[in-house]
């Protein structure tokens, strides 16, 4: 996968290419977070991270800015996979919701891919 490609909305990937492009992208995810956290010395409830991103101290908009592109690049896997599902990728838009995206995460990670081609592109063998 060059880079070009995985910031693509077109295309299809199968499970094992999602896999191995969203496990990294979460613990990375999850590192920043935690890391954001602590730089600021927040405990991490609720109220105090949502205080904190509120305030726009430069530690939250570092994390922001450091998250949008991986936000991006996870949404663009998530689309080629939901082609390769034969699905549009506007289901994605689901990945926005908490508790459903972990519903789409297990869905997507393990649902076979279609065996044959479809409107969104030849069988990934991945």
């Amino acid at each position: 996968m060059n880079i070009p490609r995985c910031f693509d909305l077109r295309g299809r990937i199968g499970r094992r290419a999602f896999a191995l492009s969203q496990v990294p992208i979460a613990l990375v995810a999850a590192f920043l977070v935690l890391a954001g956290l602590g730089a600021d010395g927040y405990p991490g409830t609720a109220p105090e991270v949502a205080f904190a991103l509120l305030s726009l101290k430069p530690v939250w908009c570092a994390l922001a800015a450091a998250l949008g592109p991986l936000l991006w690049f996870s949404l663009c896997q998530a689309s080629k996979r939901a082609h390769d599902l034969g699905v549009s990728g506007y289901v994605c838009t689901i990945f926005l919701a908490p508790l459903f995206n972990i519903l789409l995460y297990i869905i997507m990670f393990w649902t076979p891919s279609r065996d044959r081609d479809n409107p969104y592109g030849a069988r990934d063998c991945g």
